[in-house]
């Protein structure tokens, strides 16, 4: 299995996070902003990544770390589909950890956070920074 990389990036008004994920160790990274129209295209490619993960690394820690600074209300319902996915995952046998970074001083975004974590049922670790 390949690693998962894309380098964040910008077009014109919308914004790409940066994604790194490590099929070896299972370290897998979301970071930067999330700010695009139509987000189910984008994170379709990551989910994808995530369940060929859980199909042929099972037995391995999975590690999510996200740390997004910001995210549109497009991305939000992508992020809440990628922690049921993850949830599925942990739900099915594979040990998953989820840590959520943030802006300590940014308690909009932490309200945001709250808000998407409330209806799974995997714990988020969440880290004020």
């Amino acid at each position: 299995m390949e690693n998962l990389i894309k380098v964040q990036k910008n077009e014109g008004f919308f914004k790409y996070p940066n994604v790194n994920f490590d099929a070896t160790s299972g370290d897998c990274e979301l970071s930067g902003e999330s700010f695009m129209e139509d987000s189910k295209i984008y994170y379709t490619e990551i989910i994808s990544w995530l369940h060929e993960f859980h199909e042929t690394e099972k037995s391995k820690t999975l590690t999510f770390n996200i740390k997004l600074s910001y995210f549109n209300t497009s991305s939000s319902k992508m992020l809440y589909e990628l922690l049921k996915v993850l949830q599925d995952f942990s739900d099915d046998g594979q040990d998953v950890v989820i840590n959520w970074h943030y802006d300590s001083s940014d308690s909009e975004l932490e309200d945001d956070i709250a808000d998407l974590c409330f209806d799974v049922s995997i714990d988020v670790n969440q880290i004020p920074e």
